[in-house]
């Protein structure tokens, strides 16, 4: 409906009529004449409802094992949502769970959307569903509504470590924590508590009364509280989640017990809400979402290391800078950036690694100084990549125990590189010669290929000369007028430069660069 000039119609349902506005006054022609207000009004509600905003929902899929690739996901949806600003955030949870720092990291940053936030148990597409189990119970108690698609379930929150022989169950220590965090958030938003902790701790015994015309759920000491009140009810003979017994729900359990709230599909949340032909916005992974999923897998981020600390390595005890060095620092490259995606690796780690890159340059290259700046480089190094897997500096024993496992591992993961890097540069030493191309790499004659001491020489320990090519490590030296196979102490020895002999080791004889 639109104005011609100063004429502007009223629908009939309204009286009908014309509008005119001559000499700069509106009049009106036809039965609302009488009312001279309503014409104004009735304008102003015809625009309103013209420019009414159509409501927006977000949607969050939070689909298979919770990873770092979820948490990244999740962290975007926050900060989308403050840029949208929707009516309504659905965040469609079916997963069997994963890591519980990861877990909590999530439930904080649902915490924090400025939106109503709704968690959508629904079956999986394609593949097996898992409901809400286990992490997933915290996810969807860190949303203000829950909903359950027919045929889920919630529940099943007990924490598990590995150990030798697999997953078990944790001590009583690391189970306190985790389960007053669940009751803690079931509290801050109206879920029954007991039934929450009853999915986390198998030894939590809880009964359902009927109080005041209404379902509770209560621990025993509780009913006698309330009988030692005077308050009235039927005590019950058998507990609806018995001792030694992890609570799981179906979804027409968790309805009656008023966890949730039925959901066949997303209109009928919509309909609850009040929204009518919202916009949905579905948040799927991204391409650096699902890089992150990769990167921080133990066996991708394991090689990784490997190869870039052996890289790293290769090029530090060779001149210039070539292929190993290229190599290296891509691999930490690429775990870095992807622990900063997932925000573990912020850049003080970032920094403390190039720091302890820095120092070793300094002591191979520039500055000896007897090992005080490479012991310096090494302490950087290790420490920058063992907080990159962490969002923590320190673990704190007592109030998230589970922090010590994530340290140890971190801790665990970088030896293990380590470790893994120092094979792989004995192997490399010994075949790198023989492959084609790559040989080009260290020259033949100058890998380890070392021959005996001369006969009738047995005094070479401390005797001097030089460098004929480098020393990577095996090369050859000058030593009175005599060309022997040598390798160096570890450095890298240029041609023409100093060396002296340390000891004789049956085929092998052993040098080190000396001062001019």
């Amino acid at each position: 409906m639109g104005c011609i000039g100063r004429f502007c119609p009223v629908p009939e349902g309204f009286g009908g009529g014309v509008w005119t506005a001559p000499k700069g006054a509106y009049r009106m022609k036809g039965p609302m004449s009488r009312f001279p207000i309503a014409g104004p009004v009735l304008a102003v509600l015809l625009l309103a409802q013209s420019s009414a905003p159509v409501p927006r929902v977000l949607i969050v899929p939070i689909v298979g094992e919770l990873g770092a690739s979820h948490l990244a996901l999740v962290q975007r949806a926050v900060r989308r949502a403050r840029e949208v600003r929707p009516s309504l955030i659905v965040v469609e949870i079916d997963t069997p769970g994963g890591r519980i720092d990861h877990m909590l990291s999530m439930g904080e940053a649902l915490m924090e959307m400025p939106a109503p936030t709704v968690a959508y148990i629904r079956a999986g597409e394609g593949g097996v569903p898992f409901g809400a189990v286990s992490a997933g119970v915290y996810l969807a108690i860190s949303c203000r509504r829950i909903y359950m698609q027919p045929g889920t379930i919630i529940g099943g929150a007990l924490p598990v470590e590995m150990g030798p022989e697999g997953p078990r169950p944790v001590g009583e220590k690391y189970l306190s924590v985790a389960r007053e965090k669940f009751r803690a958030r079931s509290d801050q938003n109206g879920y029954p508590s007991e039934l929450v902790v009853s999915m986390v701790d198998p030894g939590h015994v809880v009964y359902e009364i009927e109080l005041d015309g209404k379902k509770r759920y209560v621990t025993p000491e509780e009913m006698d509280r309330l009988r030692d009140e005077g308050r009235s009810f039927v005590r019950p003979t058998e507990p609806y989640k018995a001792k030694d017994k992890l609570l799981t729900l179906t979804d027409r359990k968790a309805v009656e017990a008023g966890l949730a709230r039925p959901g066949p599909d997303r209109a009928h949340i919509y309909r609850d809400y009040g929204l009518e032909a919202p916009v949905e916005e579905v948040l799927d992974l991204s391409w650096s979402e699902r890089l992150v999923g990769f990167l921080s897998q133990p066996l991708v981020s394991f090689l990784l290391l490997v190869v870039g600390i052996l890289g790293i390595w290769v090029e530090l005890k060779t001149p210039g800078f070539g292929v190993p060095g290229v190599v290296g620092i891509l691999a930490i490259a690429l775990l870095l950036f992807g622990n900063y995606l997932a925000g573990l690796a912020e850049v003080p780690e970032i920094v403390l690694f190039a720091a302890g890159i820095g120092l070793l340059a300094a002591e191979l290259l520039a500055l000896p100084t007897g090992g005080i700046l490479a012991v310096a480089g090494i302490v950087c190094l290790v420490a920058g990549l063992v907080l990159s897997f962490q969002d923590f500096v320190l673990p704190d024993p007592a109030g998230a125990p589970w922090q010590v496992d994530i340290f140890m591992s971190s801790i665990g993961r970088v030896a293990g590189a380590i470790v893994g890097a120092s094979v792989g540069l004995l192997a490399l030493l010994g075949f790198l010669p023989k492959v084609p191309v790559l040989g080009r790499m260290v020259l033949r004659d100058q890998i380890v290929a070392v021959a005996p001491a001369p006969e009738g020489e047995p005094d070479l320990v401390g005797r001097r000369g030089h460098a004929v090519t480098p020393l990577r490590p095996g090369g050859k030296i000058e030593v009175d007028g005599r060309v022997l196979d040598v390798v160096s102490e570890g450095e890298f020895v240029a041609a023409g430069e100093p060396v002296e002999i340390l000891r004789v080791d049956g085929m092998k004889t052993l040098v080190r660069k000396t001062k001019r």
